[in-house]
């Protein structure tokens, strides 16, 4: 009884693995991948012509797959940097730090300038607002964009003609008046 279950067993194993060396006579269509009929010059499948070399099914192989533990994110984890990934990098790591894109000593200095503009007329206060436009647009200038700061130093230059101008005035007037 032994040998039989013995015979059965060699048996059922030949079936389903075959001897090594065995090679597989069936074709596969070069297109969709399903299995062809023996000499069949079109799919039955897909419908395209498979021309004179048959397509072989590749031998299977088994590959163990790591185990991949789920993603737990920490207390202590810190925000990773943004990277912009438009920027080419040679084995380094660019971070982009988005945020606003507006120069505000540029604007600080337009907004003094025009102030100094508005109050030209007041001795003392056209003079500070005059040299406070014109810092801060010139140290907006080299920080971009530079559309305010550059308009803060033509206003500056306004300004500062304006003052000498009223200023002259005012002198011319004075010395006249009192050299008569």
């Amino acid at each position: 009884m032994a040998d039989f279950e013995k015979n059965k067993v060699e048996d059922v194993i030949s079936e389903v693995v075959p001897p090594a060396g065995t090679q597989f006579n069936k074709n596969f269509c070069k297109y969709c991948g399903k299995e062809l009929q023996p000499g069949a010059a079109f799919c039955s499948s897909c419908g395209k012509p498979q021309g004179n070399v048959p397509v072989q099914q590749p031998p299977i192989q088994m590959v163990q797959q790591p185990v991949v533990q789920p993603y737990v994110a920490s207390a202590y984890q810190h925000p990773q940097p943004v990277v912009n990934p438009n920027v080419l990098t040679n084995n380094t790591t660019t971070v982009v730090v988005e945020g606003s894109h507006s120069n505000s000593m540029g604007i600080a200095g337009f907004i003094i300038a025009l102030l100094g503009l508005v109050f030209c007329w007041v001795p003392i206060v056209d003079l500070i607002l005059w040299f406070l436009g014109l810092i801060f647009s010139l140290v907006g200038l080299f920080k971009a964009p530079r559309g305010m700061a550059i308009a803060g130093l033509v206003l500056s230059l306004i300004i500062i003609f304006i003052i000498i101008s009223i200023w002259g005035t005012i002198f011319n007037a004075l010395d006249t008046f009192f050299n008569k």
